[in-house]
């Protein structure tokens, strides 16, 4: 059984990358993006479309919901940091085929739910029919995101960052726009699928989508690194190498020894960009998960607030493409600034609709496009920049275990604000005000390697 493992995801199999006719980094961008896209029904996003549909069929309110959602996401994100090391020790390509197959599995349980609701319900109590709901859908949401947000995540934005160094920021750029437009379209393709097939048979057919999709390019097109298949990162020589680094003539690109999991989290500046990462995730997850009811009390018309996200995920493309190209020349500490500002914009938007719907709805497109667009590239090249590549999955975990946390308080949060305000208005202002302390934190975040290539 190991020899036919150990073939079947030897690097050389279905096909050698060095004989691919492009530099196979680029099939490698491809492939980890659409991985991203896959991992959409455990995203928040992917979720939210759900919410409304969950709350009805399983007798739920709000807050019992986000509750569940938090205890759920909680869970998943407290087992990332071992997750990311078991990524490294086993490899990305099989982690993923593996939780891809699981992950579809559990979709289908999804799918399942009102009969499985139904037979334990009457084996055990009716009377206790809505405990016995809110413990199934929290041990769902602790499937979905583990496996998706979590294991699916950490698997592409691993193995991408193993094969670009030079050119990783433009690579997330070009990369990120094929999955920008996945997740921003997401909500509205997922509200039509619900309304033609429900939301059970939605949840199927997001289990075959899944399980096909998943396993197919993760076996066939992942790659462990490129020197597993006698190439080089970039797709550049030696003597190419040496001279791109010398023309970007770029300190924060200097990489003088891998840190590990624990050396990093010794470093302030892995705090700054963990912290605000994670409070980014936290928000946004937040507004996704709430966005009818967020659109309702805004006085859109039904439909209007999961339109918006369009024309958030073309300016998000933008700014990947942007930014993408500028992370491989500018101090990241810069770009996270301008993240965080923008998601600072998107704030005052959803201050601004009841005013002005017009206006308010530009600005919230623009600042949570930005700022979508620059998580993106800020989350998939600082950690191998800052740290280097060999712990990068350990590393990758504990990132990806805060913003699982941060994105299991954001719908709880917005549901608490809601319940003891009466309106979500005060979580914008909440936001703004952590937001900038964020900003000012963020300008003595330099590149842990600057002082030891410096001496200092």
């Amino acid at each position: 059984m190991i020899k036919v493992l150990r073939w079947l995801f030897n690097a050389e199999v279905p096909f050698s990358p060095s004989k691919s006719p492009c530099f196979y980094g680029w099939v490698i961008m491809v492939a980890a993006m659409m991985g991203m896209i896959l991992s959409i029904p455990g995203q928040t996003m992917g979720v939210g479309p759900f919410k409304e549909e969950l709350m009805f069929n399983l007798s739920l309110n709000s807050q019992q919901l986000s509750w569940a959602y938090f205890f759920g996401t909680c869970a998943s994100g407290l087992t990332l940091p071992w997750v990311g090391t078991k990524i490294d020790q086993y490899g990305v390509r099989p982690s993923m085929v593996a939780a891809g197959i699981l992950f579809a599995f559990t979709l289908l349980i999804c799918s399942q739910l009102e009969l499985i609701l139904g037979t334990i319900a009457y084996f055990l109590n009716y009377n206790y029919r809505t405990w016995i709901s809110w413990a199934l859908i929290t041990l769902c949401f602790f499937a979905i995101r583990f496996l998706g947000q979590g294991v699916l995540t950490i698997c592409c934005r691993t193995m991408l960052s193993r094969w670009f160094d030079l050119r990783r920021g433009l690579v997330y750029g070009l990369g990120l726009a094929i999955s920008t437009l996945g997740f921003g379209m997401a909500p509205w393709l997922l509200t039509q699928l619900i309304r033609k097939e429900g939301w059970l048979g939605a949840y199927f057919a997001l289990a075959c989508f899944v399980l096909l999709g998943t396993v197919l390019i993760a076996w066939a097109f992942f790659r462990e690194t490129p020197e597993s298949c006698g190439l080089r990162m970039d797709g550049l020589s030696e003597k190419e190498t040496v001279h791109l680094r010398a023309k970007l003539n770029h300190d924060d690109l200097k990489m003088v020894r891998d840190l590990t999991r624990s050396e990093a989290m010794a470093t302030y500046s892995f705090w700054v960009f963990n912290l605000s990462l994670g409070f980014w995730g936290l928000y946004h997850t937040g507004f996704t998960f709430h966005m009818i009811s967020v659109g309702n009390q805004l006085g859109l018309e039904e439909g209007r607030i999961a339109e918006l996200f369009i024309p958030i995920a073309i300016v998000s493309v933008l700014a990947n493409l942007t930014f993408g190209q500028w992370a491989d020349k500018l101090r990241m500490k810069r770009i996270l600034v301008v993240m965080i500002l923008s998601c600072m914009l998107g704030n005052a938007g959803l201050l601004t609709i009841p005013h002005h719907q017009l206006i308010g709805e530009v600005v919230l497109v623009l600042g949570l496009g930005i700022s979508g667009g620059l998580f993106g590239v800020v989350a998939g090249v600082v950690w191998a920049r800052f740290f280097g590549r060999k712990h990068l999955g350990a590393i990758n975990g504990v990132f990806m275990l805060t913003t699982v946390i941060g994105s299991a308080l954001g719908p709880l949060l917005f549901a608490e604000y809601e319940r003891w305000l009466g309106s979500y208005q005060g979580v914008y202002i909440t936001a703004t005000l952590i937001l900038l302390l964020l900003a000012v934190s963020s300008l003595w975040a330099d590149n842990p390697q600057r002082k030891w290539h410096t001496g200092d």
